[in-house]
């Protein structure tokens, strides 16, 4: 094991932190994905469904790139936790994973955006019908979504120190 593999698993949480970060971005994006995807409300003049609002239709998209690229990347983290070192060690897929993490934070805060803002816009013009339910799920995934958005920040920041200490 060479200097630099032993400085980022002997003694650190490196390993654990990323295997934490990682799992709790796919559940996250999981969870919102479900809540958003089954979300629903009917009045006597108005249906409401997340994919009427495009909004929460690409919301959606971004909860589903987060989940899969998580998912992705999970076995590599849980096996750096479980062996203490990195199963592919070479520079261009820590950059891969680097600039994965960047994009997919990029991605989800989007989807983010997109769900608070476009709650926000409908539940304003139909204030005066009983969506209550409905924005409150809609703001639930929207948390989700959040969490997902900041542990794929800590996981862009562990990709960062991991390859730093590989450089």
């Amino acid at each position: 094991m060479s200097d630099a593999q032993n400085d980022i698993t002997c003694g650190s949480k490196l390993p654990l932190i990323t295997v934490v970060a990682r799992v709790v971005t796919f559940v996250s994006a999981l969870v919102s994905a479900v809540v958003m995807k089954t979300n629903n409300s009917t009045t006597d003049k108005y249906s409401l469904r997340y994919k009427d609002v495009h909004s929460y239709r690409y919301a959606l998209f971004t909860m589903v790139v987060g989940f899969a690229y998580s998912l992705l990347l999970t076995p590599f983290a849980i096996y750096y936790l479980r062996k203490g070192k990195l199963l592919i060690n070479q520079y261009v897929f820590l950059q891969f994973q680097l600039f994965g993490d960047q994009v997919n934070s990029i991605i989800l805060a989007t989807g983010v955006g997109a769900t608070f803002g476009a709650t926000s816009d409908i539940s304003r013009a139909f204030s005066g019908e009983k969506f209550g339910d409905f924005f409150s799920m809609a703001y639930l995934s929207a948390g989700f979504l959040l969490i997902a958005t900041l542990t794929s920040g800590v996981s862009s920041v562990t990709s960062s120190l991991t390859l730093s200490k590989r450089g």
